[in-house]
């Protein structure tokens, strides 16, 4: 820097006049930074004399000495910040300051955002899952009701197609026998111990209900001669009518159900025997079979409520010691396993013998129903 821009930083920093501007540089041998550092510390002496004019022409380049390189940073100059450079920097400040400013802004309105988003998408979700869980709450019910509605059919079904075998079995049992036909089972002995109610009369009625009694012989078709055509005969419907299978069906619903009567009714016979020796034990016996073919008929689906184990305490102290008890099952489909060990209903009997069940269930609360609380 050349002594006159020296000098003239000297005053624009100190405000000093221009003497002593000269002054304190010729003092401290053209050193700008130490002269300003004299004048604000009090150890600039006004009075101090120049150097000779002479000495100081005589003075070579080799004579000013360097400046010590005394590892002292420290520069004034940065104090000496004009208004525009002051003005500029707060500018600087002030744009960075929005700057970062904007920036929060926009972070934050994304953060808002995808919160937003995640919470539309939650409720999304759970209005799906609330919504499938409603739908199959809908089907539960359909099918429950499905279910009940099949039910019900089903029992009316079995009611008259056990009205239909009591009615042709009585039916059978008025008319004369012919000289061949075998004898008719059996009434219940009067040494029996049951007394002659409706129900020994109906379990009597079932018992003594055969197949064979199912089928009417053609003379007693309303009098009508077999040769006759079926159109003219009341209460049949001729071959391949849309009615045909129906009555078909309903007969052989009719024909199992005689079946399993019979049989179940020859096993409660048997049991009867035991109401004066032990009431409380043919109680038990009879409601255990009873609940064993109930949850048959509501369950056998399911291959649990198809299996006994004949070593089961149950089996052994309610069912075993009852002679009638075992009959009573077998009547409704129970067969021994391979092993013996075990009471089965196969799928397909069950099935075959769905709409016969309910007849023996009645037959049971019929006879419970007779015998004095335990």
């Amino acid at each position: 820097m050349a002594e006159e821009d020296k000098v003239q930083r000297f005053i624009q920093v100190t405000q000093a006049p221009r003497a002593k501007a000269e002054l304190a540089l010729m003092s401290c041998d053209g050193n700008l930074n130490v002269a300003i550092e004299r004048y604000f510390g009090g150890t600039f002496d006004d009075a101090a004399p120049a150097p000779p004019a002479a000495a100081v022409a005589a003075r070579g380049e080799d004579d000013v000495r360097a400046p010590m390189r005394t590892g002292y940073t420290d520069n004034l100059m940065g104090n000496l910040e004009t208004p525009a450079d002051i003005e500029r920097q707060a500018r600087e400040k002030a744009r960075l300051e929005e700057e970062e400013r904007l920036q929060r802004e926009k972070e934050e309105k994304e953060k808002l955002e995808r919160d937003y988003e995640e919470k539309i998408r939650n409720e999304k979700e759970e209005a799906a899952k609330r919504k499938k869980d409603e739908d199959a709450k809908d089907d539960e019910l359909e099918m429950a009701r499905k279910a009940a509605a099949e039910k019900k059919a089903r029992r009316k079904a079995e009611a008259a197609a056990a009205a239909a075998a009591a009615a042709t079995a009585e039916a059978a049992a008025a008319a004369p026998a012919p000289a061949e036909a075998p004898a008719m089972a059996p009434t219940m002995p009067a040494d029996s111990g049951v007394a002659a109610t409706p129900t020994t009369a109906y379990i009597e009625m079932c018992s003594a209900a055969t197949p064979a009694a199912l089928t009417v012989p053609p003379a007693e078709r309303g009098g009508v001669p077999e040769h006759a055509p079926e159109s003219s005969r009341p209460g049949m419907t001729p071959v391949g009518s849309s009615s045909s299978s129906s009555a078909t069906a309903t007969t052989a619903g009719a024909f199992e159900a005689a079946h399993v009567q019979k049989d179940v009714a020859a096993g409660i016979r048997l049991l009867m025997s035991y109401k004066e020796q032990n009431p409380s034990g043919l109680r038990k016996c009879l409601e255990t079979l009873r609940k064993i073919v109930d949850n048959l008929d509501k369950r056998g689906i399911e291959d649990k409520f198809r299996s006994i184990h004949l070593s089961s305490k149950t089996y052994q102290t309610n069912i075993a010691p009852f002679k009638g008890g075992l009959e009573v099952l077998v009547a409704c489909g129970f067969r021994e396993d391979e092993g013996k060990a075990n009471l089965v209903a196969d799928l397909s009997v069950y099935k075959k013998k769905g709409l016969s069940i309910s007849g023996a269930i009645d037959m049971l609360d019929l006879v419970i129903r007779q015998l004095p609380e335990s």
